[in-house]
């Protein structure tokens, strides 16, 4: 079984029991680790005041280091507030403004609320949107008839997605009065409210129910007009229903 001793001389750690030419001193791995101590008289640091000395001048490193960073720290509170402004980049200045304004403007409120709704962005208000798009759906409900086909002309964009189909302005127009003419008695109207919510970038859907009724014959349907501006103007750039997406839906 080995048994192993530390070097009193270089530190190497050694089996005693595999030492050669040291059988009567087992403080030594070598005879000239062993003639080396006799002849200096003196038993160098062993491995563990190496140690030591490493840490002691490692603690001696981190005090000069730490000193270093006091300097630094004291010659920057003397410098002058207007000097560390001029020394900062332009976007850090502009950031710590903006920063502190931005606290201000929170110190000025009153609730969280308030502070939550600077947070997000301000969206339309859909009550005042409702006052726009009723009556401009309620304008082309009255366009289904031919004393007021001309009315298209005014609220379509130059192209519609028209039931599925994308056509211009003239073609859903045409299709418009191919209906009315081929049933004159043709009645439609809206029997609810109209829905608004945001379809895309400037685009709102409005959907409601409107009731068609051909030769004495009514029925509902689940509709929508989707509008898009264009300056102060709203044009529509589609007109569906949902009967007629979810067959569309089926054949694809």
């Amino acid at each position: 079984m080995a048994t192993y001793n530390t070097c009193r001389w270089c530190g190497k750690r050694f089996d005693k029991m595999k030492v050669r030419g040291v059988h009567d001193n087992s403080n030594y791995c070598s005879a000239r680790c062993e003639n080396q101590a006799k002849k200096t008289g003196t038993k160098p640091q062993s491995k563990v005041s190496t140690k030591q000395a490493l840490l002691i001048a490692a603690l001696l490193v981190l005090a000069g280091l730490l000193a270093s960073i006091g300097d630094k720290c004291s010659n920057k509170s003397i410098t002058s507030p207007t000097s560390t402004e001029d020394a900062s980049s332009p976007t850090e200045t502009t950031q710590a403004k903006s920063k502190n304004k931005k606290v201000e403007n929170y110190e000025n409120k009153e609730t969280i609320s308030d502070i939550n709704s600077d947070e997000t962005e301000a969206k339309p208000d859909l009550k005042v949107l409702q006052t726009e798009f009723t009556p401009l759906v309620e304008l082309w409900n009255q366009a289904h008839s031919l004393d007021n086909i001309d009315i298209f002309y005014q609220l379509f964009d130059n192209t519609v997605l028209f039931y599925g189909s994308k056509l211009s302005k003239n073609e859903c127009i045409a299709k418009k009065q191919s209906s009315l003419n081929k049933y004159p008695d043709f009645e439609q109207m809206i029997l609810n409210s109209v829905e608004i919510e945001e379809y895309a970038t400037e685009q709102y859907k409005c959907s409601f129910i409107k009731r068609v009724t051909i030769e004495d014959k009514s029925t509902d349907y689940h509709a929508y007009l989707i509008f898009r501006k264009y300056g102060n103007n709203w044009k529509i750039v589609a007109e569906s229903d949902v009967i007629t997406d979810r067959n569309l839906a089926k054949k694809r």
